[in-house]
């Protein structure tokens, strides 16, 4: 399911969001998990919706989200989706994400 959420730069962040299984876990305080692709990436592409589904499916939401620009603004949308999640979804998060390469492949 795809939501919208507004950062503070006034830029709209869309995202993925994997809801958990309830019955896979019986942790009262559940955790949460934000996949973050790497520069090249989107949130649909390679294993981040098999990945974000088999989390759901283990107990874990999960949140992904594509944002191509610098790696300031990315890491600034992903404390804006962060805190989001906090006041949504649940308290603890884990942060995934996809290493990311020079240009030349260094």
């Amino acid at each position: 399911m795809a939501q919208t959420l507004v950062l503070p730069d006034g830029k709209s962040l869309e995202f993925a969001v994997n809801e958990r299984n309830p019955g896979a876990s019986s942790d009262a305080d559940p955790v949460g998990v934000i996949l973050m692709p790497g520069a090249s990436g989107d949130r649909d592409s390679g294993h981040l919706p098999d990945t974000a589904q088999a989390l759901a499916e283990a107990g874990f939401t999960t949140l992904r989200f594509h944002l191509q620009t610098s790696l300031g603004k990315r890491a600034a949308a992903c404390r804006a989706l962060l805190e989001h999640g906090r006041a949504q979804i649940c308290q603890r998060w884990i942060l995934a994400g996809h290493s990311m390469v020079r240009a030349d492949g260094m």
